[in-house]
């Protein structure tokens, strides 16, 4: 009886522990730390500081770039950062972040030009998690661009094809009957034909 009144009393305490404990909070500090991760990846991306950049991922980060497959892995985002035209400069406008305990996103805009294409303008999304050292790294980011590609120009119309125009010809055949002669017959004489006349 003792055992049980023991293991009830356990219970409760433990009830009443997970009641009382807060949710994760997203602080002020938190908030700071993510902003500030935009704010680097601008200064490396335009300094040519890479490995800066990279430096912010996860290991198995996953990357969705503008018209390509998603990237995974740190050490595939590495590699596809390096296979593109050399940037010249970037700018991530009008950063917001939110956040819940230890995961947090941020959306912005941005504007970039590399060498020997046109500039352009998109947005991105970013997500984040705190690890338990308390640094904040990127896990997921996707982007895309506010232009539209060029569409591919439009086929002729085509007519559907006719019957092939085909012309009868009517040949009228003249049927020639022949009618045999006339004949006339004189009194007591053999008849001779119509056409040949006095004798």
């Amino acid at each position: 009886m003792k055992s049980r009144i023991t293991l009830a009393a356990a219970a409760a305490a433990a009830m009443l522990v997970v009641g009382c404990s807060k949710a994760p909070i997203f602080t002020p500090e938190d908030e700071t730390a993510v902003h500030s991760m935009f704010d680097t990846a601008v200064k490396d991306l335009n300094s040519g500081n890479v490995d800066g950049w990279l430096a912010e991922f996860a290991d198995d980060a996953v990357l969705q770039p503008n018209y390509g497959k998603a990237v995974m892995g740190h050490a595939s985002i590495a590699a596809w950062q390096k296979a593109n035209p050399a940037l010249e400069q970037i700018a991530f406008p009008n950063v917001k972040i939110s956040g819940y305990g230890n995961v947090a996103y941020g959306t912005s805009e941005l504007t970039v030009k590399m060498t020997g294409m046109p500039a352009d303008t998109g947005k991105q999304l970013v997500v984040f998690k705190k690890g338990e050292d308390g640094k904040w790294s990127i896990v997921a980011l996707s982007f895309n661009t506010d232009i539209a590609p060029p569409m591919p120009a439009a086929k002729p119309a085509t007519k559907p094809a006719g019957k092939a125009a085909t012309s009868k010809t009517t040949t009228k055949s003249k049927t020639t009957t022949k009618v045999p002669p006339k004949t006339t017959t004189k009194k007591g004489g053999r008849p001779r034909p119509a056409s040949m006349s006095g004798l």
